[in-house]
């Protein structure tokens, strides 16, 4: 009986002595701070179970009911001394009641050689009081090639905003904010602590602010399927500071401008304008509505001060879908999570990502 080929090995215990069997490789070569994937193939028959004998990654328990893997690591030179180094690490195979028998299940774990390690081995092990029939086969170490982290963001050391860039600046003007943030509109008892801040106390050769990414098909969102002839609801949260009032020109006013592209081509935009009669207004609801009568491909939102328009502005909350049914949301148009991320609770929870040094 074998998984492959046509040999594979047999350890058989039929009683509960205090005994113990094991089918044990050779040291090979192996190199400290390398990663290792070990591997084997297992069939049972007959073994002793329990309710809570679940299959384990590595431990360095050994548990004398158990069947598993045992493994090492060897100091050098490897050929001539059995001297080990980091202990016994065991993982063990599903004995959960009901698993008496089993057809082949592969088996896998991870480890990093330790320091000093020059060698590896591993062995098939019964313990003190395992039995019945287990079948071994294509047992495996493989030295893995590991690459740094691929994970976007994952110390929490880039403070950017998800899902957002920068318009016409470099950050000396537009900053994820934790000065103030507007109450989440869809709880009002979850905390919320960022929003998209943008200030300037001069006229700048552009308009500069805040733009989403392209949100139509992003991850879950089917606006690019099911977005044509919409009406979409519009809305966001805006507070101002000292901005400049009653403005005349397009190129001093304060806005959020939604806009919707079909084959590389506008099919629909709205300019939402900031109220500017007074020259500081605490957060409060912006809304609007635009109908789409064709299919959008890409919908990008921007935050958006004119090249003119002065004082401070913060945004939070921004929201735009359909009226009738979901088709999609906008990521991160609470501002509150890092680059790389995203969050949802159906709590009143909420994670906070500590914006500054606490």
């Amino acid at each position: 009986m074998a998984h492959s080929g046509t040999y594979s090995a047999l350890l058989e215990e039929n009683d509960n002595q205090d005994d113990e069997m094991v089918f044990y490789s050779i040291p090979t070569a192996a190199e400290a701070g390398k990663w290792y994937k070990i591997s084997v193939w297992v069939k049972t028959e007959g073994i002793n179970t329990d309710t809570m004998w679940y299959p384990t990654n590595v431990i360095p328990e050994r548990d004398n009911n158990r069947i598993g893997i045992c493994f090492f690591f060897h100091k050098a030179p490897i050929e001539t001394n059995w001297d080990l180094v980091g202990g016994d690490q065991f993982f063990y195979i599903d004995q959960r009641r009901g698993h008496e028998d089993s057809e082949w299940v592969h088996y896998v774990a991870i480890a990093k050689a330790p320091e000093e390690a020059a060698g590896v081995s591993m062995r098939a092990r019964f313990t003190s009081f395992p039995t019945g029939k287990v079948w071994w086969d294509d047992f495996s170490i493989e030295e893995l090639d590991v690459q740094p982290n691929i994970l976007t963001n994952g110390d929490m050391e880039t403070r950017e905003p998800a899902f957002w860039n920068r318009l016409n600046d470099d950050g000396t003007h537009t900053m994820w904010a934790s000065d103030t943030a507007a109450n989440n509109p869809w709880n009002p008892d979850l905390a919320s602590e960022y929003s998209f801040k943008i200030t300037k106390d001069a006229a700048s050769g552009d308009v500069i602010g805040w733009k989403s990414i392209n949100n139509a098909n992003r991850y879950w969102n089917r606006a690019n399927e099911e977005g044509a002839n919409k009406l979409y609801n519009l809305s966001f949260f805006v507070k101002t500071e000292g901005v400049n009032t009653n403005p005349t020109t397009d190129d001093e006013k304060i806005y959020v401008r939604y806009s919707f592209y079909s084959g590389g081509s506008l099919i629909a935009e709205k300019k939402v304008e900031v109220d500017q009669s007074v020259a500081s207004k605490p957060w409060s609801k912006v809304e609007d509505a635009l109908f789409v009568g064709g299919t959008p491909e890409e919908i990008y939102i921007e935050l958006l001060m004119g090249k003119d328009a002065t004082g401070t502005v913060w945004f939070d909350n921004i929201s735009c879908n359909t009226a009738e049914g979901w088709v999609m949301g906008v990521f991160n148009g609470d501002a509150e999570t890092p680059v790389g991320w995203m969050q949802w609770t159906s709590s009143d929870k909420i994670v906070t990502p500590t914006l500054f040094p606490m």
